[in-house]
């Protein structure tokens, strides 16, 4: 496991980056872009009161750069498997406002080794296990769970984790229930749950989810991404208001 030293990409003119209203994220070198789900984890997920945050996965490093943006005091620890995508990363973190906090890791996961513990660990995980590759190496590292288990995920976390620290992580319907019954088997618990739906009419299509070592009572909440007559809702505008630029 390295720290990575941002250099120049040879050869290759930069794209535009995705803007919001703190930072831009480039991430023409990355398997997975910036999406409504990353949006989502970065804008809900706890940071109250936290000092330390760990990003599992981080890709173009959106999920650390909105950490650093909610909450001015922590410090952030990125790991990334993918060498162009860590790279970006890192060249992120170097033009945003809150580089001094935020620090790269090239590697895997489970090798990753650190003297500190974590308040918060975050993830926007592999999704498509047992289901058709695409054909892109870049993409099918990001997205598919040959790199990372979700059992592996949760055991190397619950090591990193304080005891007192949080699991925050957005799924797909199927693979959150499976992570709630992996983490009870593990002695995490599930203390929150937010279920999101593209509109009212629509069923839930991701789950995010917080779990921790301490048992306590279970918040439920849904979201709405859209509100009848396809625009946003309240809620979700509410959410994301302090990063998307159409806001």
């Amino acid at each position: 496991m390295k720290e990575i030293v941002a250099k120049p990409h040879p050869g290759k003119k930069k794209s535009k980056p995705f803007r919001c209203k703190q930072f831009d994220v480039y991430q023409d070198r990355c398997g997975m872009k910036v999406g409504t789900d990353g949006m989502l984890l970065g804008a809900w997920a706890g940071v109250h009161q936290v000092q330390r945050i760990l990003d599992v996965g981080t890709g173009t490093g959106l999920l650390s750069l909105m950490m650093a943006q909610r909450n001015v005091l922590a410090n952030i620890d990125a790991v990334e498997l993918d060498e162009h995508a860590s790279q970006q990363a890192k060249e992120n973190f170097l033009r945003s406002p809150w580089k001094e906090r935020l620090h790269i890791h090239e590697g895997c996961y489970e090798q990753f080794q650190t003297l500190h513990t974590y308040d918060l660990i975050v993830s926007n995980p592999p999704y498509f296990e047992n289901s058709l590759k695409p054909e892109l190496d870049q993409r099918k590292k990001a997205r598919h769970t040959d790199s990372l288990s979700l059992e592996s995920f949760l055991a190397k976390s619950l090591d990193l984790l304080k005891p007192e620290g949080r699991i925050q992580v957005i799924l797909p319907v199927e693979q959150g229930e499976r992570l709630i019954r992996l983490g009870k088997e593990l002695g995490l618990c599930l203390i929150k749950r937010c279920k999101v739906c593209p509109g009212p009419d629509k069923p839930v299509f991701r789950y995010l989810l917080s779990l921790q070592k301490i048992p306590g009572t279970i918040e439920e909440e849904k979201l709405f991404i859209y509100q009848k007559g396809n625009q946003y809702s309240e809620k979700y505008i509410e959410l994301t208001k302090g990063f998307y630029t159409i806001f």
